[in-house]
């Protein structure tokens, strides 16, 4: 009974309408094991035309392509991963089909079976058939790219209601020049792979009521996002690799942006947005932007050899804090703050040798506090407030030795707090 129930569940194909399984296709595995193998040489049968072969544990199912209609692309070699449980799921689904129940039996209707096997067939008989149904929608959850695509083919993926992990598998996905990538509905995950964008134009809007065309990678607009090992590069057109405007909830970890024209790595507007193990290095503008209301936590990112500033923060609400790391060797200022903006270094984080302060805060209600912080080394000041902006100093692991102009701190119409 092992190698039919395998050999069913891996060859079924699924009914037109979703609700049920059809026959099943007579291409048993060789053995039930190989159902936890991840091999994709156990491929049992070619799909049919104008079906969307996808990988079943190894083992490959064959599903009409008016069901995935707006799941998958046209590609060939879209994929869908089926966890163990679900893998049950189709299991008992299929068992409780008339026709399997048909195969397992005789031609002259004796069950062929042992008692306690008949048994536990006719118990699974009973199981609803609607399983299917929740499989086919929990396996879209994950959708793969395993030999990389196109721009459009990763949209067509976001954009489908039932994909909320697309996993590039390691592979490119290089964009044309004028086109931007969307992620505009909530929860979804992007991840393993690199993104060469070369950027389009989209329309944002600003708390003020304001607008203004923006030259734009990838712009993430939906909450509680998330973009996971990835590379993000081929900006050629001053703009932004990843613009997060509104997106509440996003994450960005282990993600490297750089090597390109954009004014910056990532900016976050009007959204709260967390970094992990980022880097951000030789871009020609600014490493990372926050305005807008937005809040920026960066926590042990590298913002390095970028020609402008390495990260800014303007506008009132508006936070970034830095949680160790580094911001080193950039060609302005390490930190700006910026008309009413809040910036906070602490865990240790580093920002040296870069070519302007260390840390300016600048015009009223800036503010810029410094906990646990080393200021080092940089051309100008370490920290400077001006413009009736603050400076703040708490506790005893603050640096701010060895910069250029010789001053470590430094007051022009502004304020400097020692706590």
């Amino acid at each position: 009974m092992g190698e039919s129930l395998a050999g069913a569940v891996a060859s079924m194909r699924l009914g037109s309408s979703g609700h049920g399984p059809a026959s099943p296709q007579a291409h048993p595995i060789s053995s039930p094991s190989s159902l936890g193998t991840a091999s994709p040489s156990h491929s049992l049968h070619s799909p049919s035309r104008g079906a969307s072969r996808h990988r079943l544990l190894g083992a490959s199912i064959s599903i009409p392509r008016p069901n995935l209609r707006r799941t998958t692309s046209s590609r060939k070699d879209m994929v869908v991963r089926i966890t163990p449980p679900l893998l049950l799921q189709a299991a008992m689904a299929t068992i409780a089909s008339e026709e399997f129940h048909d195969r397992a039996t005789g031609d002259d209707g004796r069950d062929h079976h042992s008692s306690e096997g008949a048994t536990v067939l006719a118990l699974l008989r009973r199981a609803p058939v609607d399983l299917l149904e929740v499989m086919v929608r929990e396996a879209v959850r994950v959708a793969e790219l395993p030999d990389g695509g196109t721009l459009a083919e990763l949209q067509d993926l976001l954009d489908c209601p039932g994909v909320e992990v697309v996993d590039l598998c390691g592979q490119e996905v290089a964009g044309p020049q004028g086109k931007s990538l969307r992620m505009s509905r909530p929860g979804q995950r992007l991840r393993n792979g690199r993104l060469t964008l070369r950027g389009g134009h989209q329309r944002v809007w600003f708390s003020n009521g304001g607008s203004e065309d923006q030259w734009v990678g990838l712009l993430v607009t939906g909450k509680n996002c998330a973009l996971e090992d990835l590379e993000v590069t081929g900006m050629n057109e001053p703009g932004n690799c990843v613009f997060a405007h509104g997106a509440q909830g996003l994450v960005i970890e282990r993600v490297h942006l750089g090597g390109c024209r954009a004014d910056h790595a990532v900016w976050v507007t009007g959204a709260k947005c967390v970094m992990r193990d980022c880097s951000v290095i030789a871009l020609e503008g600014k490493g990372c932007y926050c305005s807008d209301g937005g809040t920026l936590r960066m926590e042990g990112c590298r913002i390095e050899d970028n020609r402008s500033m390495g990260v800014m923060v303007s506008g009132a609400h508006s936070v970034v804090e830095l949680v160790g790391g580094r911001v080193c060797g950039n060609g302005k200022h390490g930190v700006y703050v910026h008309a009413g903006g809040t910036a906070s270094l602490s865990g240790g984080v580093e920002v040296r040798d870069n070519d302007g302060n260390g840390v300016l805060a600048c015009f009223e209600w800036s503010l810029a506090d410094l906990c646990d912080a080393s200021v080092v080394n940089n051309g100008e000041y370490g920290a400077v407030a001006e413009g009736l902006a603050a400076v703040r100093l708490e506790g005893e692991r603050v640096d701010l030795s060895g910069n250029k102009l010789g001053t470590h701190l430094a007051v022009e119409d502004g304020e400097v707090d020692v706590l």
